[in-house]
This record gives structure tokens, C-alpha cells and sequence, in this order.
């Protein structure tokens, strides 16, 4: 306490010593280490489910159109909606229309995100080949107005699709960083849901 004129005043020094500051930035600097890495795989897991679900969109947008009997142009009635996987990091929505020309032309094509591809694509009468890697170019195909799902591949990869033998497509994606797999799956009854592994 100071005397001063008559007056009397506290003085006490409020502040962090550099020893305390010193101690918060390193409690920091481990937060930052450990959560930054978690957010990170937490941003692509979710980034992996989202695509797995716009996969899954598109696929209702064509069965949709199919059941609702959505023309190819404005003369030409569909005769079907398909989406065909030409590789692993891309797909293409597509109407076959009742002349049997292709529309839009081309296709509208969609582009899985970077670090996204489709790790395979099985059918349940043959799940023991990858219909991607042998280049089968795999469809799902929803026929106009019935909306009845079907699917298609190349003959000469000996997966055979018959209408009793084959109930479903499963769509296999993958997070290339840490091999994480969400499955969309097509179901010859109309159902197309996504399932994580």
C-alpha cells in the first residue's frame, strides 16, 4: 500500500507469467496435433458417404424419370434410364430413347471427387467377378414407364444376367487415403439404399 496526499492505493500486478503462457501453448500445440489429423480423416469419411449418397440420388433422378415417363426430347418417348460406370472415377446418366438413340448426346457424365473411386461393381449371380476391373461396362437400367430395374454387362466377361437370377448391384466405393468402403446397392425391386462397411 502507498500513501499518497492523504490517499491510500492498492497496487497488484494482474498477468500470466511467461512460464504459464509457455504451458497453454504447448497444451495447444498437442490439441492441435492430435485433432487436426481426426478432422481431417473425419472430412473424408464424409466426403465418401456424401458421394455414396449422390450416387444414390442420380440413380433415383433416372428411376424417377423412368417410372414418371419422362421423354428424351420433346417428340421421342425413353425407353429406358440407365446409368453406365465406364471406369472407376466416373459414371454417366443416359436415355435410351424409343428410336434407340442415345440422349442427351453425350450422356451427362458426373466425376467422383479426388481420392473417391469405385472399387468394384458385383452382381449377386456372379459376385465373384469385379465387373469394373474387367471392364464390363456395367449398367443399371430402369425401363420407362414400368420403372422395372434391370442391369446390364458385357457377355464376353461371363457373368451371366438373367431376369430370376439376378437381384442385385452392388456398387462398391472407395476412400483411397485410409480404404475406407460404402456400398450403394440396386435391388431388381426398386429399393437403393447405401450401406457403410
Amino acid at each position: 500500500m502507498v500513501r499518497n496526499r492523504g490517499f491510500t492505493t492498492h497496487h497488484s500486478v494482474h498477468g500470466f507469467t511467461l512460464l504459464e503462457l509457455l504451458v497453454v501453448m504447448a497444451i495447444m500445440v498437442g490439441l492441435m496435433i492430435v485433432v487436426i489429423p481426426q478432422f481431417n480423416s473425419f472430412q473424408r469419411s464424409q466426403n465418401l458417404k456424401n458421394t455414396a449418397l449422390e450416387l444414390q440420388t442420380n440413380l433415383r433422378k433416372a428411376q424417377n424419370n423412368a417410372a414418371s415417363g419422362v421423354k428424351c426430347n420433346s417428340t421421342t418417348s425413353a425407353a429406358s434410364w440407365n446409368i453406365e460406370f465406364p471406369n472407376s472415377t466416373s459414371y454417366q446418366l443416359e436415355t435410351v430413347c424409343s428410336d434407340l438413340t442415345v440422349s442427351p448426346a453425350p450422356p451427362s457424365a458426373y466425376s467422383l471427387p479426388s481420392g473417391i473411386s469405385v472399387d468394384s461393381i458385383t452382381l449377386d449371380s456372379c459376385s465373384d467377378i469385379n465387373l469394373i476391373e474387367v471392364e464390363a461396362d456395367p449398367r443399371v437400367i430402369f425401363s420407362n414407364i414400368s420403372g422395372a430395374v434391370g442391369f446390364s454387362v458385357d457377355p464376353s466377361v461371363g457373368c451371366p444376367v438373367s431376369e430370376t437370377s439376378t437381384k442385385q448391384m452392388i456398387i462398391t466405393l472407395m476412400l483411397d487415403y485410409d480404404l475406407s468402403f460404402v456400398d450403394v446397392i440396386i435391388e431388381k425391386g426398386g429399393s437403393i439404399y447405401v450401406r457403410s462397411q
